[in-house]
């Protein structure tokens, strides 16, 4: 996953051109997979339900760590979170 290093205009234009624009950021199998369903259409709860599938083990864990992982996601400007209407 590519992260820019800087959001504002005024910094990008600072960066020398040869310089990277942004991180590299490796994420384990888990996060690629979640990174992988945040297509807009897919809510964190299924997304949080199909890891479980794929992986097993605790679902109240899996679905705290998946929200977790998307709401520093949003919080870095990564992902847009809306309202979904579904409840459990």
């Amino acid at each position: 996953m590519l992260v820019p290093k800087f959001r504002s205009r005024l910094a990008r234009r600072l960066l020398p051109r040869a310089a990277s624009r942004n991180f590299r950021v490796r994420l384990d199998a888990e996060g690629s997979f979640v990174w992988s369903l945040c297509d807009g259409e897919t809510t964190v709860l299924q997304i949080a339900d199909r890891l479980h599938a794929r992986s097993g083990g605790d679902l109240a864990d899996i679905r705290d760590r998946v929200a977790g992982f998307v709401q520093k996601l949003a919080r870095d400007r990564l992902v847009t979170l809306e309202p979904s209407g579904e409840r459990s």
